[in-house]
């Protein structure tokens, strides 16, 4: 008895930091997966396996649902009065935080505890790279536990998601678990996780959560972006956003105009896409026109920005995809884009990147056996 399931990664192709703030967003699932094996045991506790961060322990559910009722309460402090200090103490310090965190909304959410678990979780998506690894693990984890906790589910309440009907609770409970980990995000990443494919993400006027478009891209031009790793940030996400937030108090204008320009380039390029002929001489500008809106909020450092710069002298296009960071020669992912894509095994200055080599627009959730 129990209950598997594996979930894709994401790549925000455009609308990165702009949708924290309700402007839309292109997102696209992953061919990087995590996959989550939960087995039902006897007892009241939660044997966790988590191999990415070397963590195995035991924990009863007494102990996961007081850890997040905990930090719900300081997580609605830090809301009310945004700073990274305050963050800090939402997150803390325990390794598995967000895995306890997405255990305890999902056991919250049920009539009754769920019964004694054995769950293993293994990725194939690097952590903190802004491939949505949380993202992932906390959908998984909320997925198994209303799983096995059989909790009713209507069919007006839910989603089918390759064969298997879940309350519509799966995305509320999995914000809630992405809130104790990234501060105030925006929400894209685990629906888009869920649902999968490339998705426009736009939040309607007056509404609180994005509704997802299906974008039916061109094969081409998918296939002519790649993604690098620059190394892992020094700055988690939520450290990143908050920064970002806390120079938006600052300086309201000079953000709002980057917004806007970010704002601008990920609407262009949804436009484009439905144009498939004169797409290619679109793709470099926008995606240039985006990296600088990013570049003024601050979250590409020096180190990045400079090779990003050759790229951009040899006829191509960069951006980070993701939260990116603050300082350091690490700022997670970026995704590149030339017409030529080939061309870029002879850039030698790409060397200190590492290539992601992973289909972009993957399935979402689906059920294992």
């Amino acid at each position: 008895m129990g209950a598997s399931f594996s979930v894709p990664g994401k790549a925000i192709l455009f609308g990165e930091h702009a949708a924290v703030y309700g402007r839309p967003a292109l997102i696209a699932a992953l061919g990087l997966r995590v996959r989550i094996d939960a087995t039902v045991i006897e007892g009241p506790d939660v044997h966790l396996d988590l191999p990415a961060l070397d963590y195995r322990d035991s924990h009863s559910w007494t102990e996961i649902l007081a850890y997040t009722a905990e930090k719900r309460q300081q997580w609605q402090a830090y809301a009310a009065a945004p700073s990274p200090e305050s963050f800090q103490q939402v997150k803390g310090e325990r390794l598995a935080h967000a895995a306890l965190i997405a255990l305890g909304e999902a056991a919250a959410a049920l009539p009754q505890p769920p019964p004694g678990l054995r769950i293993r979780v293994e990725s194939d998506i690097p952590i903190g790279s802004g491939f949505g690894s949380s993202a992932a693990v906390a959908v998984g984890l909320v997925a198994v536990v209303l799983q096995v906790g059989g909790t009713p589910v209507e069919p007006s309440a839910g989603t089918l998601l390759h064969g298997v009907r879940f309350p519509g609770e799966l995305r509320r409970l999995s914000l809630e678990a992405e809130r104790r980990q990234h501060g105030t995000p925006s929400g894209i990443d685990h629906a888009t996780v869920i649902q999968g494919g490339l998705v426009l993400a736009e939040k309607p006027p007056g509404e609180d959560d994005f509704v997802l478009s299906p974008i039916a891209a061109p094969a081409e031009i998918l296939h002519n972006f790649r993604l690098y790793q620059t190394g892992t940030p020094q700055e988690s996400t939520g450290e990143v956003v908050a920064a970002v937030r806390a120079l938006k108090n600052r300086h309201p204008d000079r953000v709002e105009e980057a917004l806007d320009r970010i704002e601008a380039a990920t609407r262009d390029f949804a436009v484009e896409l439905t144009r498939a002929h004169s797409l290619r001489g679109a793709v470099v500008p926008l995606v240039r026109q985006c990296e600088r809106g990013l570049e003024t909020l601050g979250v590409v450092p020096w180190e990045v920005c400079d090779i990003i710069r050759q790229i951009e002298e040899a006829g191509g296009a960069a951006k980070i995809s993701g939260a990116g960071a603050l300082s350091g020669p690490g700022a997670g992912s970026v995704l590149v884009y030339h017409p030529q894509p080939e061309t870029l095994a002879e850039w030698e200055f790409l060397s200190p990147w590492t290539p992601i080599d992973a289909p972009l627009g993957d399935v979402g959730i689906r059920q294992e056996t």
